[in-house]
């Protein structure tokens, strides 16, 4: 029985164990006739067949999670069962991206699916932080101070870059001192622009978010308070969170005396 040997269609040897996974189909070519040995007439020496691997034509078809199926010669011209490999890869994240529905931090109802409750498993959504600022001296202050801060903590939006963060005294009377209000613009950079005493009366932008209380979030990357962390990594206690009512997936939180612009998206998978 003659030894086989496996190719591409280029004629490159192929280790079937870097296939594992992946559907191709092999095309068994016939072994060319055995050369005669020069030194002894009549005598065949041993032959080796091959059999090519399809990886680059119409026959191949990679199936992907979802239903989705494409041909391997629609990844390009690749040589390579790891070039390949590689392309299917960036194409099963975009099927998975693309069977995923689009996110609007503005629905409270997205916004929910980054919050953690007591007994509560991975949430399904993140805040990913892509900026962060110290809020002033005089709010950090009073927040560390402060008893009930997702209580007492409260975002506005008043345009498109244009935030207020306020904390309350309840303890105070009405009128000045009830608030400090500390404001921030958000464009070029984001930037706290003054701090002092509120005494009430603001209002939101008429196409701003809802504001959202506070509580312990899924919120990943640089920037989170060290005493907002809980023991648990990826979750952190903020006070009070406003998505931005002219970026669909961007979330402002105040998180300790730090301000967070952040984004909400999809929690990644472990291998991810």
């Amino acid at each position: 029985m003659p030894e086989f040997e496996y190719v591409d269609e280029h004629g490159n040897p192929i280790d079937l164990s870097e296939l594992e996974g992946l559907d191709y189909e092999v095309v068994e070519e016939p072994a060319a006739p055995p050369p005669t040995s020069p030194d002894a007439p009549g005598e065949a020496t041993a032959s080796k067949s091959s059999k090519a691997i399809i990886v680059g034509g119409l026959a191949a078809v990679l199936v992907l999670g979802g239903g989705a199926a494409f041909g391997f010669s629609q990844v390009g011209n690749q040589n390579t069962v790891g070039d390949v490999k590689s392309s299917a890869e960036t194409k099963r994240q975009e099927v998975v991206a693309g069977a995923r529905p689009g996110l609007d931090a503005c629905d409270s109802s997205d916004l929910e699916e980054a919050s953690w409750k007591r007994g509560d498993g991975t949430p399904a959504l993140q805040l990913t932080v892509v900026g962060s600022i110290s809020l002033p001296v005089g709010f950090a202050d009073r927040t560390a101070a402060s008893t009930d801060p997702v209580g007492e903590t409260a975002i506005l939006q008043f345009g498109d870059r244009s935030l207020a963060i306020y904390e309350e005294d309840p303890a105070s009377e009405l009128g000045a001192g009830r608030w400090w209000k500390v404001t921030a613009d958000t464009d070029p950079e984001l930037v706290v622009t003054g701090e002092a005493e509120g005494k009430g009366g603001d209002v939101d932008a008429a196409t701003a978010c809802e504001s959202v209380k506070g509580g312990v979030y899924r919120v990943v990357g640089a920037g989170i308070p060290a005493k907002s962390k809980e023991m648990q990594a990826g979750l952190a206690q903020v006070s009070a969170l406003k998505a931005d009512g002219a970026e669909q997936t961007t979330v402002w939180v105040v998180a300790g005396d730090r301000l967070l612009k952040t984004t909400l998206e999809y929690t990644q998978d472990e291998e991810g």
